[in-house]
């Protein structure tokens, strides 16, 4: 081994030498420096060096480069690389914080040293009062500290006596650290001057006032001019306090909230919608007394301003004509609605007042005198039969013709929403007598404008003919038959599977993907709400109702480009994935596309078939009718039949031991099973085929859509202009006018957002049947079109 070595050692110097001489007798080049030094790293992020130093000993190399020769090659497996990266990731992130948990630590008591200190603004005087709010200069003498924050009443300070202490903004520190005593007006947009007098007008403090923020709550003093001139005063009122930003809690102007408090309140209802206004104002009470102030903030008051608050912006939005129970994708042309019952969303009878129904009586929820209205109208027409109102194994009992009340205190008790296959909310009503079938129907009659196609629902097997015995007594409403009955892909497993091939929404044909299930998702987000709304009065549980729909719809919308083009690539890769497991299947059987649409065909004609069961049914029950179905059965089978296939009479059948067709392998060799699995994939193929083309017709009326939002804001900025007998006044105006500019940019943001939205998919080489499809729609203007910027100043 050792003079192998040798002899390499000797070679590779031969080599080393041979090089340096040649290096030697090489032109010299100035090398031009890289603007980019590429670095290359190693799974657990080192820097691996690309030019090694190099060794003073040449001996010393060779050895290390020949030990590296000799040892055995190890491959690492990285096949797990990239799932040990987070974890990687996760334990040297731990690894940091542990390492700077004790510096956090010290710093945080370091926080908490109160050492004297000079006031930062005079630099004179010691310092007594820190405020975090006036970062930089943070610590104020007694005078600097009354002259700064009587402008500033609404900065959080503390005390400084050997420690930090809270105090209120009517705390001062004067002479030798004593505590006084001194009002603080409240933050207000001033005027300049009150009258003709060259004076300045000084300010005043009056009555007190109390100020809700998210800090909590504020004692404060209303500020009041006066003209030490001609002694005239000025008292703000309530455009005034608005201005500033306030909404008053009542007339007299003694309790004011800050409208963040109601902003933040409506987001939380939409993140987590069981949160009562009880634990809001625990968190306001909390931060009340942790900044050193006393005092409650009342939970009825600032529900019923919070209300005026949401009125208030739904009146601003009719005036702008929004539609917020209108999906963009669904108009005008309408696909499918899902319609399904919500008993958790009942009403204690003494909770409130049930008569009075509140500002939004009939915009989300139906007038329940309409619909009870109406629930009388179709009964008194109709002959309603009594039942279960159930298919197969299912419990679901939401096909009833009547019901009573379920619970005497109880005044409702649930609510019948209706939505689109994108969850968006389109109309409700309250029930009073459990599910029966008259509220999906008053759904059905109030939407048939929308011009859906199919009506989603968990039992439309039982509906259909409930709708058919209604439509012949009433004719008025016989355009609701054109509408295609659809039981909800999941609701579908639990009936029978006859019922499930026949209205399943997997196995009709033009509904695309549809699961009818979209109901479910916005019911999970409204049962939330149960929990604060089964104690309310009728008023605030419509109110609140309705405006947690609004904020749901606003959100769905926001985010519906984004939606249908995750839709449109999911359904693309369904499609191959679907498409790939049915060839397979083919292959495995050994059948060709004649004998796979006859098995559909099978799957079919079986299901059509209401005899079958009905008689086994009656077989089961009692025995003198089992002798009547089954010769009855066996006369229509031998009617349909070859005279080979014919059966013999039914006492042969009873008698011996016969078997029956359906018992009997198949002929074909393929089990009916087997057949329904094919059934299945076809009918998967061909909904995913027609999911492409119903993404590119909601895609096109998404953006139609969003093109009339524009024209239909441009038109009423015009009309006002015009306009010479509007009841609002010249500021009330100008202020609406501007809520609309700001509108039609947010709607222009919105088309050119969508736009990029599918432009992406344009993009893609995969997705040219997107491209092809969308340009074959009128009124479709390309992505890659330059985007015409919306000149605001032409509405002025």
């Amino acid at each position: 081994m050792s003079s192998k070595t040798s002899s390499e050692k000797d070679r590779l110097k031969v080599l080393l030498q041979e090089a340096s001489s040649l290096l030697r007798k090489s032109k010299k080049r100035k090398k031009v420096k890289p603007i980019f030094i590429w670095r290359q790293r190693d799974a657990m992020g080192r820097i691996v060096s690309h030019r090694s130093r190099p060794s003073t000993s040449q001996d010393t190399e060779l050895d290390n480069l020949i030990q590296l020769l000799e040892e055995p090659v190890i491959e690492q497996d990285l096949t797990n690389v990239e799932q040990q990266d987070w974890a990687t990731r996760q334990h040297i992130s731990s690894q940091k914080w542990e390492e700077a948990r004790p510096q956090l630590l010290e710093n945080y008591l370091k926080l908490e040293r109160c050492v004297p200190r000079f006031c930062q603004h005079c630099h004179n005087s010691e310092a007594v009062i820190r405020c975090r709010d006036c970062l930089p200069l943070q610590y104020f003498c007694g005078a600097c500290d009354l002259e700064c924050h009587r402008r500033y009443a609404l900065h959080n300070r503390c005390s400084m006596n050997g420690f930090f202490s809270p105090i209120p903004p009517s705390t001062v520190i004067g002479e030798e650290l004593t505590h006084q005593h001194h009002m603080k007006p409240l933050p207000l947009e001033l005027p300049q001057t009150i009258c003709g007098c060259p004076v300045v007008p000084s300010v005043v403090c009056s009555k007190p006032v109390v100020l809700i923020t998210m800090k909590g709550r504020y004692d404060l003093v209303m500020p009041e001019l006066y003209c030490g001139g001609c002694a005239k005063t000025w008292t703000p009122d309530l455009s005034s306090v608005q201005n500033s930003g306030y909404w008053p809690a009542n007339q007299q102007l003694s309790l004011l909230y800050d409208v963040e408090v109601f902003q933040m309140f409506e987001t939380l209802k939409l993140v987590a919608p069981g949160s009562s206004r009880l634990a809001l104002m625990r968190v306001l009470n909390m931060k009340t007394a942790a900044y050193g102030r006393t005092g409650t903030v009342c939970g009825d008051t600032f529900q019923r301003s919070y209300n005026e608050w949401a009125i208030c912006h739904y009146t601003v939005s009719k005036l702008c004509e929004e539609e917020p129970f209108t999906c963009p994708a669904c108009h005008p042309d309408m696909l499918a609605v899902a319609v399904d019952g919500n008993r958790k969303l009942y009403r204690f009878k003494k909770a409130g007042n049930s008569e009075d129904s509140g500002y939004f009586k009939g915009v989300f929820i139906c007038k329940d005198e309409d619909v009870a209205s109406f629930v009388d109208d179709i009964q008194s027409k109709t002959h309603h039969m009594a039942g279960r109102g159930s298919c197969g194994q299912a419990g679901f009992q939401a096909a009833k013709e009547k019901a009573r009340k379920s619970c005497e205190t109880l005044d409702e008790e649930g609510l019948e929403v209706a939505v689109c296959r994108h969850g968006v909310l389109l109309k409700a009503l309250n029930m009073f007598r459990g599910e029966i079938v008259a509220y999906p129907l008053k759904l059905q009659v109030d939407l048939a404008s929308h011009h859906p196609s199919f009506f989603c629902m968990d039992v439309t097997c039982r509906y259909t003919p409930y709708l058919k015995k209604v439509c012949n007594a009433c004719p008025e409403y016989q355009h609701l038959l054109s509408m295609k009955p659809f039981i909800s892909v999941l609701h579908a497993k639990a009936h029978a599977l006859r019922c499930e091939i026949l209205h399943g929404g997997r196995n009709q044909g033009g509904a695309g993907c549809t699961l009818g299930e979209e109901v479910e998702q916005v019911n999970s987000f409204l049962s939330r709400l149960a929990f604060i709304t089964k104690c309310m009065c009728k008023a605030g549980r419509t109110s609140t109702l309705t405006l947690q729909s609004i904020v749901w719809n606003k959100q769905k919308v926001d985010s519906l480009s984004h939606y249908l083009c995750a839709r449109f690539v999911k359904t693309q890769k369904k499609h191959k994935e679907a498409l790939d497991s049915l060839t397979s299947l083919q292959a495995e059987l050994g059948i060709d596309e004649n004998r796979l649409h006859q098995c559909v065909l099978d799957v079919e004609r079986w299901a059509k078939d209401e005899n079958t069961n009905s008689a086994r049914n009656i077989i089961r029950r009692k025995i003198t009718d089992e002798k009547k179905a089954l010769t009855s059965a066996v006369e229509r089978y031998n009617a349909i039949t070859q005279p080979a296939s014919h059966l013999p009479p039914s006492e042969a059948l009873l008698k011996g031991d016969f078997v029956l067709p359906w018992q009997l392998p198949p002929s074909d060799g393929i089990d009916f099973l087997t057949k329904k699995k094919l059934f299945d994939n076809v009918m998967l193929v061909r909904r995913l085929q027609e999911e492409r083309k119903i993404l590119i017709k909601e895609s096109t009326q998404h953006l139609a859509y969003i093109n009339r939002r524009q024209e239909v804001l441009k038109n009423i900025i015009s009309h006002l202009n015009t306009d010479e007998n509007c009841a609002l006044s010249k500021d009330s105006l100008e202020g609406l006018h501007c809520v609309l500019k700001r509108r039609l940019s947010n709607q222009h943001s919105i088309s050119v957002r969508a736009r990029q939205s599918y432009a992406k998919l344009l993009s893609s080489p995969e997705d040219d049947y997107f491209e092809h499809a969308l340009r074959d729609h009128e009124g479709f203007q390309s992505v890659s079109d330059s985007f015409e910027e919306v000149d605001f100043e032409d509405f002025e």
